[in-house]
């Protein structure tokens, strides 16, 4: 039924502003009583329709309620172990935030939660990417990273701890 109130006026701001805050607080209700597997869907939905609503508002506008779906996003994500479905989370909300370097630092410290929780090579290389990038682009900045206790097991890594040092740490 809500998709096909959207539907009928795909490009309306304000239809998909209140489907995404109307999802959202069923996944924040979910969430809240520890029900992740069920939030997971909603706040999947809401931020395709917060992430529109975003656009059409021209970014600025919007963008504080979209991050605030793209946090609780993770967190149902990481609590199920998804961890590749969360870095496609926050993957996705630097780059619609590309010159925010606290939303980067954040992302890049959930990166290093989810690498002390499963290290794999798969995982690791995505992380290292995200890092690799945020050096490169001078939104994360090694001295930073050396310093914070977030990144001492990405640290203990013997390649990440060469790309960091290479970028200036």
């Amino acid at each position: 039924m809500q998709e096909q109130w959207i539907q009928l006026s795909p490009k309306d701001y304000a239809r998909r502003r209140f489907i995404g805050v109307l999802l959202f607080n069923k996944a924040q209700w979910l969430t809240n009583n520890k029900k992740y597997a069920e939030a997971l869907d909603p706040l999947m939905k809401a931020k395709k329709h917060e992430t529109e609503a975003f656009h059409l508002a021209g970014g600025e506008e919007y963008g504080k309620y979209l991050d605030m779906t793209f946090q609780d996003l993770f967190s149902v994500q990481f609590n199920l172990q998804k961890f590749d479905e969360a870095i496609d989370t926050l993957e996705e909300r630097v780059q619609l935030f590309p010159k925010d370097a606290q939303k980067h630092y954040d992302s890049a410290a959930k990166l290093a939660l989810i690498y002390q929780r499963d290290s794999s090579d798969k995982l690791f290389k995505r992380i290292y990417a995200f890092f690799e990038r945020g050096l490169d682009n001078k939104m994360l900045a090694a001295d930073q990273i050396i310093l914070d206790n977030h990144y001492r097991d990405l640290l203990a890594n013997p390649q990440f701890e060469k790309l960091v040092r290479k970028s200036g740490g």
